[in-house]
């Protein structure tokens, strides 16, 4: 008797989770076909012995969304794969987010092609067999891209021929699909024939590196006159140089729509805006500016070492709303004298850093510093200087100088730290 009835309890339990899996099979299939009727793709529902099928063209390019299983440890599980495919770049191009054997293989000789961009060298992990030419085509735009993709998708990868990543488990929404080839798409559109936008977008980094944030506001405007609504890096970038500036409502206001739009999955541009939110209220709260935080009972200034600012700020793998939170609350409006050397002087008449009134700013490269993943810490100072400092140091790139000054911001995306008040004493 308890036999029968522990047989009849296994049977009503296997029906009633048949009959769940059932009705998640249907919603899913049912997705499934929506989202590939509204782009017009073709869809194939799966059997018990292969798993359901996008197939099509999106913007010109040929795209696929299928299920794999993978054994993780002791179990199995469902994912959701997503992907597109362009023209050969011809590059041999192998690309993936950098990791411990990554590190691992990298230290045992593999060759890992670096473009001189420590932000993107230390996130990613560049195999090609033409470096030259692959330097050439990793264009600040596309690097920018690339880094968000590898690092916000599961188990992403960019080939010579496709980029894909996976999402956990099998999707049941029509709009999370549509959302996820739309992100597959945006990346390989960029590996094409350069646009005007992507254009705007590399130039405006380029601006951004070298401190002049009016101009790279200039071009990301131009750039969002071109661009896709859903251009996360452009907004990306402009939230950090409005925050970078001190402008928190706008910066508020530029990264909003990468939040709403993929929260779970968009911690960087998360806690940004979160920053952002903050900043503000604090300024509303207390409208005066802070005041330099390092004077000493004899009225003397301690300096910040050079070498302790550049390990806290960039020595470790912090997003860049956590460089910024970390220099706001422990670096800002603390005297420096630090030396660098000299790349190049400019003048302007108006800067969101430094103020109304016309000046020079004078641009230098910081000392690198190795850190324990064989990658070395970069960072460049952007300091505030007079008009008379053009001529003064028009002779000097290149050369080794001490400058002094209070640090004023930091843009994390451009490892820049801006220096205000600033004198050249050598």
């Amino acid at each position: 008797m308890e036999v029968m009835m522990f047989f009849a309890f296994a049977v009503v339990a296997f029906a009633m989770i048949w009959s769940v899996q059932r009705a998640r099979r249907k919603l899913a299939f049912q997705a499934w076909g929506r989202a590939a009727s509204a782009l017009s793709l073709q869809f194939s529902a799966g059997g018990f012995t292969s798993g359901s099928r996008i197939n099509g063209t999106l913007n010109g390019f040929r795209v696929q969304v299928n299920t794999v299983r993978r054994r993780h440890g002791n179990h199995s599980r469902t994912l959701t794969v997503f992907t597109a495919y362009y023209p050969s770049l011809m590059l041999g191009l192998n690309l993936k987010k950098q990791g411990m054997l990554a590190s691992l293989g990298k230290l045992l000789g593999g060759q890992d092609v670096e473009v001189g961009d420590s932000t993107f060298d230390r996130a990613v992990v560049v195999r090609g067999n033409k470096p030259a030419a692959l330097r050439k085509f990793l264009t600040p735009g596309r690097r920018l891209r690339i880094r968000r993709f590898l690092s916000t998708a599961l188990n992403a990868r960019i080939d010579d021929r496709s980029a894909k990543f996976e999402v956990r488990g099998v999707i049941d929404s029509s709009p999370e699909i549509r959302q996820h080839l739309r992100r597959v798409v945006l990346l390989a559109e960029c590996f094409g024939t350069e646009k005007e936008s992507d254009r705007n977008l590399s130039e405006a980094i380029e601006f951004q590196r070298d401190g002049d944030l009016d101009n790279a506001l200039d071009r990301l405007q131009r750039a969002d006159s071109n661009s896709p609504e859903d251009d996360h890096e452009a907004a990306l970038v402009e939230g950090e140089i409005l925050l970078a500036a001190g402008d928190f409502e706008g910066a508020e206001a530029a990264l909003a729509p990468l939040v709403d739009t993929d929260p779970e999955h968009d911690a960087e541009s998360a806690g940004l805006v979160a920053l952002a939110a903050e900043r503000r209220q604090s300024v509303a709260a207390s409208p005066s500016p802070p005041p330099v935080v390092d004077e000493v009972e004899s009225g003397e200034p301690t300096e910040t070492p050079l070498v302790e600012t550049i390990n806290a700020l960039f020595g470790s793998d912090l997003l860049s709303f956590e460089i910024q939170r970390r220099f706001d609350d422990q670096f800002a409006g603390r005297s420096i004298r630090w030396s660098g050397s000299l790349i190049n002087v400019t003048t302007f008449q108006t800067d969101r850093i430094f103020g109304g009134e016309a000046g020079c700013r004078a641009t230098f490269d910081l000392t690198e510093i190795q850190s324990d993943n064989h990658f070395a810490r970069t960072a460049r100072a952007i300091v505030g200087l007079g008009p008379a400092a053009r001529d003064e140091l028009s002779s000097r790139d290149g050369d080794t100088l001490e400058f002094t000054g209070i640090l004023a911001a930091c843009d994390a995306f451009g490892r820049t730290i801006f220096v205000r008040g600033g004198a050249v004493t050598s």
